[in-house]
């Protein structure tokens, strides 16, 4: 990861990247929180932010990932369930 270097989107508004899917621990929601936790590290401002598009199962993975949602100072967005054209539209989003 050291080799990584963030970059704003090209207007200046931080990329964004999707984690769509079952917002499960063993389907890596944990570990795409910690990509853009890392990835905003030393920056005064987001350069990354992330939306979890998803179910989130269970009351208490459900709590840590609104704490984690709630630590990441508006970097991280949880979405809830999306489809159709709004699933579309928040794909067509990412990256810029």
């Amino acid at each position: 990861m050291s080799r990584f270097r963030a970059s704003p989107g090209t207007d200046g508004r931080p990329r964004t990247a999707v984690f769509s899917g079952s917002d499960r621990a063993a389907k890596g929601v944990l570990d795409a929180i910690e990509a853009i936790n890392l990835a905003n590290a030393g920056t005064s401002a987001p350069r990354w932010r992330l939306v979890l598009a998803g179910d989130i199962p269970g009351p208490e993975f459900a709590d840590r990932i609104a704490a984690l949602v709630r630590a990441s100072g508006g970097a991280i967005h949880l979405a809830g369930f999306v489809s159709g054209a709004a699933k579309h539209k928040l794909l067509a989003e990412a990256g810029r």
